[in-house]
This record gives structure tokens, sequence and C-alpha cells, in this order.
């Protein structure tokens, strides 16, 4: 279905007929589109991004009616990912305590990453933790830095692609390197597994 969106957008350009305008999540679908001869018809692609942090309390306290303290917390868990914080928001109008949303959502979040890890050697293992830690210490990973970390071709695409497949990981479609999928999961990983990161060291900033 992508492909033949792609190619209807493409004669209508060349025929100056309308300009299709595409709007998806990150994931699969960018890299699928870039692929294919008829994304030389197509503008760079724009990233819409979350929510900033002035952004996100003027939501929650003003339109949301949550307490200052309430606001900061929600931030803390989720950035400024504006369908969560809509999700959290409306929990916590119907009586749930913020301590059950970070509880559930940390554990759901590590129940994926726990999928992956049962799943992989020792060395995908030491791979995925790797990933995962090495993104506490800065905001991406170039993938010069996943070779360095991981010389071996199918450990290292078979991990990214799991990653991404259980919405952990997303590669910027701007810069192409890999970033948390969300402010949750790097909480997560700060909470849960920091002690696994075993050689990413190089890696701090």
């Amino acid at each position: 279905m992508l492909e033949i969106l792609q190619d209807t957008a493409k004669t209508a350009i060349d025929d100056s007929t309308w300009v299709t305008v595409f709007v998806t999540s990150v994931g699969n679908a960018p890299e699928q589109m870039e692929g294919r001869s008829s994304i030389t018809r197509a503008s760079s692609f724009i990233e819409v991004s979350d929510l900033s942090k002035d952004e996100t309390m003027t939501y929650l306290i003003e339109k949301r009616n949550l307490s200052k303290e309430m606001a900061n917390n929600l931030y803390g868990l989720f950035g400024g990912r504006i369908k969560s914080l809509q999700n959290a928001a409306s929990k916590l109008e119907s009586g749930v305590p913020f301590t059950s949303i970070r509880k559930s959502i940390l554990q759901d979040t590590a129940r994926r990453i726990e999928k992956i890890r049962c799943r992989g050697t020792t060395q995908e293992q030491t791979f995925l933790f790797n990933v995962l830690c090495g993104l506490l210490y800065r905001p991406e990973l170039t993938v010069d830095e996943l070779i360095e970390m991981e010389e071996d071709v199918s450990i290292r695409q078979s991990v990214l692609d799991e990653l991404r497949n259980e919405t952990l990981l997303i590669r910027s479609v701007s810069t192409g390197s890999y970033i948390y999928h969300s402010q949750v999961i790097k909480v997560c990983v700060e909470e849960y597994y920091k002690n696994k990161c075993l050689s990413c060291n190089a890696l701090k900033v």
C-alpha cells in the first residue's frame, strides 16, 4: 500500500496535479520510503518533536488542572510525549495514584526488555545492555559507535531490530542514529538495568 501511495504521489508531482504529504510515526515506514526511487521527488523529512518542558507544564497545569509537583513528576517520567501525558492525566483524574501509574509503565517496559534478553546469547545480551546503557550517557548512538560495540553484523542487526520491534529504540530519520523511543525507556534503564552495562564505559561523557 505504501508503494502505491508513493507512486501516486510521484505521478501527481510530475504532472503538477497536487502535492502529497505523508504523515507517519517513526519506524520502518520512513526507511521503506527512502529505499524507492520516488523519494527523489520528495523534500526532506520533517520530524515533529515532543512538547518542551514549558509546553508540558502549561498543558498539565492549565489544561488538566494538575499541581506543579505532579506535572513535574509526569514530565520526569514521560518527557513531552503528549499521548502518554494525556493518558496519565486521565488516570490521575479517575483516582489512580501516580505511584501505580509509574510502577505499571516501568514494569511493562522492563517486560519488553526481558523478552529480548531471554532470547539472546551472552554476546547478544552484552550488546543489548551496552546499547541501552550507552544511551544514558549521550542523546544518541551513531552507526560507528554501534559497530565499535559489536563487530558481528548479524548480532548487531538482530538486537537492533528487536529493540525497534519492541518500541524501545528508534532510528532518527534526520541523522540515522539510534535513540530511546521515549523518556520512559531511559527511566526504566536507569532504575532497573544500569548495573548490566558491561563494556561501554568508553561511551560515557
